[in-house]
């Protein structure tokens, strides 16, 4: 059986008719489904992108679709022309199978988009299977055991449910912004704290993604591409800010930079959100005045297998979670803040104590000699009474209170400008000392070493606090 497929001349002339059998219309029909993408000059699959293909690849899958040669023109103006896979998508359907780059974009329904300065974007955007129930003709208790076991997990704290319900509602129901702050949740190994995860996860279908810590700190996250939910697990970083400050740009940048193993770099929209787990009550380090992050410390005990077992059997139970959507959708997403996702997440009092750990020695030590000096408390400070002190001083104090060695390291270097530390060395009455002071003090404590005249040096002495010479 052979039947005629048209396709149009890109050069502006007469349409080729191209006789297919039966077998090269189904290939032609399967390169139908695949576009050119040129920032990453790759054939992608448009219901699978991470399915890509190079034009060699493409020709060679899909070389018997077209017989060889056709036939162009008429009479003796007659030419012959190879068509090859990628030129029937590249040329004969360029306006709907090429585009710029891919894109993840919540507020269009269409495959391929006209984007920013008329760029042409593959929109990788699938909306959540839950997103488009019909209202229940009943009232549905189905969900009600997914929202014990999470009421539960937070400790029974409503303020933490509430907020945990806001974050999935906006989740799936206001795709088009982004939530500035994650989600972390640690406690207990086994309890059923990923079970959290789960349920979004089934809510929100092929963009969520479960990744290993080590993915944060990788150079190639192409996985971010088609991803809009991720689950961290096993989150164990305390004393290491590199996961910290590899999420940083994940929460409050609106474009990331993707970097795919030997493939051309581009960027992209932001649509991240991350909801981390942890067995450990300090999963990483956590600087001072954080806002990215809304933190549960579940202090659960695991209970019996039959309660997981029912649990399960619960979630994977038809209609289960469509009720769970609904809920979402009826009761919660109504009463969402217009500014829910840009508003900084409640601190709690583990969050505060999250912070507290994850200070350096050196930094909670500073702390609580500034905390001496300033208030004028009782007892001993190196920052008492007087402006500049002695860098060995400072080293002594941390060896002898703290057990900590002030070494030339980063960490140590990060630590000491975080409490806004400056060191110098300096020649001072005849001695090369190295001496310290604080950041707002600098302008006057430079002028102040400055001056070498007797009066300066008369008033430096008024500053200066050496109880080693």
């Amino acid at each position: 059986m052979t039947a005629n497929l048209t396709a149009i001349n890109p050069s502006g002339g007469a349409h080729n008719v191209i006789r297919l059998n039966s077998q090269r219309i189904d290939l032609a029909n399967q390169i139908l489904k695949w576009c050119w993408v040129s920032s990453l000059e790759m054939f992608v699959l448009m219901d699978d992108p991470s399915k890509r293909r190079t034009e060699k690849m493409f020709n060679d899958i899909y070389q018997d679709a077209f017989p060889q040669p056709q036939r162009r023109g008429s009479g003796r103006g007659q030419t012959s022309r190879n068509i090859t896979p990628s030129s029937y998508i590249r040329q004969e359907h360029r306006s709907s199978r090429v585009v710029d780059r891919l894109e993840m974009l919540p507020g269009y329904s269409e495959r391929i988009v006209e984007h920013d300065y008329g760029l042409k974007v593959l929109n990788l955007y699938r909306p959540p299977p839950g997103a488009n129930l019909p209202k229940a003709n009943a009232p549905d208790d189905s969900a009600d055991r997914l929202l014990e076991h999470i009421h539960w997990i937070v400790n029974g704290d409503e303020g933490s449910f509430r907020h945990l319900m806001n974050w999935i509602a906006h989740l799936v129901f206001r795709p088009e912004q982004r939530i500035h702050h994650g989600v972390v949740i640690s406690g207990k190994q086994g309890t059923g704290k990923s079970t959290i995860g789960d349920i979004i996860s089934a809510l929100l279908g092929s963009s969520s993604r479960k990744i290993h810590p080590r993915d944060l700190k990788g150079n190639y996250q192409d996985w971010m591409l088609d991803t809009r939910f991720v689950v961290v697990e096993e989150l164990k970083e305390m004393g290491n800010e590199t996961i910290y400050n590899s999420i940083k740009p994940l929460f409050t940048d609106d474009r990331l930079h993707i970097n795919p193993k030997g493939k051309p770099s581009f960027d992209i929209t932001n649509h991240l959100h991350f909801l981390m787990f942890s067995n450990h009550p300090y999963p990483m380090a956590l600087e001072e005045g954080d806002r990215r992050l809304f933190y549960v410390q579940s202090e659960v005990d695991k209970k019996d297998e039959a309660y997981y077992a029912d649990l399960h059997d619960h979630i994977h139970a038809p209609g289960t979670l469509n009720a769970f959507s609904r809920y979402l959708r009826d009761e919660v997403a109504p009463n969402l803040p217009e500014r829910f996702a840009f508003t900084a997440p409640p601190r709690t009092a583990h969050h505060e104590r999250w912070i507290d750990a994850s200070k350096n020695p050196i930094e909670t030590f500073i702390e609580e000699q500034r905390g001496i000096a300033e208030k004028e408390l009782p007892g001993y400070s190196i920052f008492a009474p007087r402006t500049i002190f002695c860098w060995k001083d400072l080293k002594d104090a941390l060896a002898e209170n703290h057990g900590h060695i002030l070494r030339n390291t980063t960490t140590t270097e990060s630590a000491l400008t975080k409490c806004g530390l400056v060191k110098e060395r300096r020649t001072i009455n005849g001695s090369k000392l190295t001496m310290g002071w604080f950041k707002e003090h600098d302008d006057e404590m430079r002028e102040l070493l400055a001056d070498t005249s007797k009066a300066g040096r008369e008033k430096l002495d008024r500053h200066l606090y050496v109880p080693s010479l």
